[in-house]
């Protein structure tokens, strides 16, 4: 009989990315966990001209978690019209100065369902109204669901994409306003 050995993580320190090096290792991470199963590479989704913060978490400073923030988002560019709609509705004319679109959420598998990615997502929020965002978006697929749902996202609309002829895809988009939390 084989017995599998559970990993105890040690401390996880979670944090803004900082240094290139920091970065990079992050970008590495969630292309790895969540690009690449997909079919895509961090290039075709690249961060361009909006201004984008990376999270990650250590362990003995190695990256074992990582996510993405835009605190520019291209509204227009991510939203069909109705959902832009539905946003004004939520949350009146001119909401879009005011969003975070949190992304690319990602955790290495031996690490996952220990909290890490909640940490990961909770910094993300700090971040977003640190510099003066008040609403997170995010396109959740349904293995995150949970996680957007616990933290008080709600569901503005339904996407579904063809990913390299496979299945499609079905995710939700998810709005909330941010809060300072205690």
């Amino acid at each position: 009989m084989c017995i599998k050995e559970i990993k105890t993580p040690g401390i996880i320190e979670v944090k803004q990315a900082i240094t290139s090096e920091e970065i990079e290792y992050a970008k590495k991470l969630i292309e790895k966990t969540l690009y690449t199963p997909m079919g895509f590479t961090f290039s075709s989704i690249e961060d361009g001209k909006e201004e984008v913060r990376y999270v990650i978490a250590l362990e003995e400073n190695v990256v074992i978690g990582a996510g993405r923030l835009r605190l520019k988002p291209e509204i227009a560019s991510l939203m069909n019209k109705g959902l832009q709609q539905r946003m004004r509705e939520f949350y009146g004319e001119g909401y879009e100065n005011g969003v975070a679109q949190f992304y690319g959420l990602a955790v290495e598998d031996e690490f996952r369902n220990l909290g890490i990615g909640k940490k990961l997502y909770r910094l993300r929020e700090k971040l977003a109204l640190k510099e003066g965002k008040i609403i997170g978006i995010a396109l959740a697929r349904s293995t995150s669901m949970s996680l957007y749902e616990s933290e008080g996202y709600f569901i503005i609309g339904l996407e579904t994409v063809e990913i390299n002829g496979n299945r499609p895809l079905v995710r939700s988009w998810v709005t909330k306003l941010l809060t300072k939390s205690e």
